[in-house]
């Protein structure tokens, strides 16, 4: 009974994390709050301030700073960080 009730549990804490991310999908002027929040967090890692996630100010800014990359080109910064 209480594996029961402690996969219910765990099953709604991970079914709230992509809300704000839904949201801002349904209301794109709330994707630049999203935006903003995610560039204070990436501007604390390595990566992110090599990207230069402290001068994104845009939508396109953000484009050119953290273009589209495939998970194996993204290896490299995991694995640093699993160290």
């Amino acid at each position: 009974m209480m594996e029961a009730e402690a996969m219910k549990a765990a099953i709604e804490k991970l079914s709230a994390l992509p809300q704000p991310w839904q949201l801002a999908l349904a209301n794109p002027a709330a994707q630049a709050g999203v935006r903003e929040t995610l560039l204070s967090i990436y501007s604390l890692t390595a990566y992110g301030k090599a990207c230069g996630a402290q001068g994104v100010s845009s939508a396109e800014d953000y484009r050119k700073a953290f273009p589209v990359m495939t998970c194996e080109a993204y290896r490299p910064h995991i694995q640093r960080g699993m160290v």
